[in-house]
């Protein structure tokens, strides 16, 4: 009995590979963020790096998913325990961010802010903006 190894030969294995990662390897993800955002999340994989970041009151937060996947930053405290907002701040759904997609999000009120990848949080894709006041 042949396995399956024996019978795809190794440079198309390569090839594949090669062409799955140069998918993700393109777009706005890919150039330097914006003078006016205060901090970068990237997407890579099936995390969010840095996981927690810190910001002012009235500055933006950029996403920026430099993985194969689409994912999604998501604020929906109505939808499940694992997402946090501020009592009486509107719930973020940036909707599926392609790879070398970018998403921005200005936060008005100071609070900590957790939010999830919808596809991907049983997989611990997760992040904190903590939001401070402005001095």
């Amino acid at each position: 009995m042949r396995h399956l190894r024996d019978m795809i030969p190794a440079g198309a294995v390569v090839l594949v590979l090669s062409v799955l990662t140069a998918c993700g390897s393109s777009g706005p993800a890919y150039q330097p963020p914006s003078a006016d955002v205060a901090a970068a999340v990237e997407m890579s994989g099936f995390s969010f790096t840095p996981a927690m970041v810190r910001i002012q009151a009235g500055e933006t937060v950029e996403w920026r998913n430099k993985s194969i996947f689409t994912h999604t930053v998501t604020f929906e405290p109505a939808n499940t325990s694992e997402v946090a907002a501020p009592t009486g701040e509107r719930s973020v759904d940036s909707g599926e961010i392609p790879a070398g997609g970018v998403f921005r999000h200005t936060f008005v009120s100071p609070g900590t802010f957790q939010y999830i990848c919808r596809p991907h949080h049983i997989l611990g894709m997760t992040g904190t903006v903590v939001v401070e006041p402005r001095p």
